[in-house]
């Protein structure tokens, strides 16, 4: 509960303010305690109901890294779509279970899909979602 708003008007966290904090940018200092002690009507303003990503990214990094559709592949490197979790669901098609960030892999091109290895395919999943498989 907030029933005062921030507790905070100068220097909250890390550097910034309850209003810095408010910024997309920053939403992800919200996941720790102190931050969201200090600043709670701030962190509930930008609270998602999402569990597991109720601030969005939790990191900093990935609106750097993950900053268009051309990244959304990071999303598979170890805990990036759980640490990305805004970006990631943001860029990414849960409809393709096992391929909800598109290519695994960079250079796959729809022509080849029927040359393709099974195996290779599976890593070119969205350029060969729908290409014909022959033999």
């Amino acid at each position: 509960s907030c029933p005062f708003g921030d507790q905070f008007t100068g220097i909250a966290a890390h550097g910034l303010t309850c209003a810095q904090i408010k910024h997309p940018e920053h939403h992800w200092r919200c996941y720790d305690d102190h931050t969201r002690k200090k600043c709670c009507e701030t962190c509930q303003s930008i609270l998602r109901n999402d569990k597991g990503c109720e601030y969005g990214d939790k990191s900093d990094w990935c609106q750097t890294n993950i900053a268009s559709q051309n990244d959304k592949q990071m999303c598979y490197w170890g805990h990036n779509a759980d640490l990305c979790c805004g970006s990631c669901s943001k860029y990414g098609n849960m409809a393709h279970h096992g391929c909800e960030y598109g290519d695994k892999q960079s250079g796959c091109v729809s022509s080849r899909c029927s040359h393709y290895s099974s195996s290779h395919r599976g890593k070119c999943c969205e350029t060969c979602l729908s290409a014909p498989v022959i033999g």
